[in-house]
């Protein structure tokens, strides 16, 4: 049919590029984890993850995010970051970190495409 079929997943892996081998991590369940996800960016800001956006579901149940979640790397927890004044929800776009902000660049929606800038200061 064409249609994928393939979930998304929302699982940690970590390469250990000394000995070029991959582990995955075990987060804590108990802790607010984002929805299984394609096409987000993550950042690393200090010792914290900065997981946005992505897409989820396939075919006609895809759901764009614009949601916002860090990853403790030290107790491998998740917190959902409330923030003012996301960006539109999206996926395929960019970020980079400059002295603790967070930029968010383009990307798209099943409905348009971005080529605006978004920044979330983090101090």
């Amino acid at each position: 049919s064409g249609e994928k079929t393939s979930p998304h997943l929302n699982d940690v892996w970590i390469l250990d590029v000394d000995s070029e081998r991959w582990s995955q991590v075990c987060t804590d369940n108990g802790s607010t984890q984002p929805k299984p996800r394609g096409a987000h960016s993550a950042s690393l800001i200090g010792r914290k993850i900065y997981v946005f956006g992505g897409y989820g579901g396939y075919g006609y149940t895809r759901q764009d995010f614009n949601d916002l979640f860090t990853l403790d790397i030290d107790k491998w927890v998740w917190s959902k970051v409330e923030t003012i004044g996301a960006p539109s929800v999206r996926s395929g776009h960019q970020s980079a970190v400059v002295d603790r902000k967070l930029f968010i660049m383009g990307g798209w929606c099943a409905s348009e495409q971005f080529d605006d800038v978004h920044i979330l200061n983090e101090e």
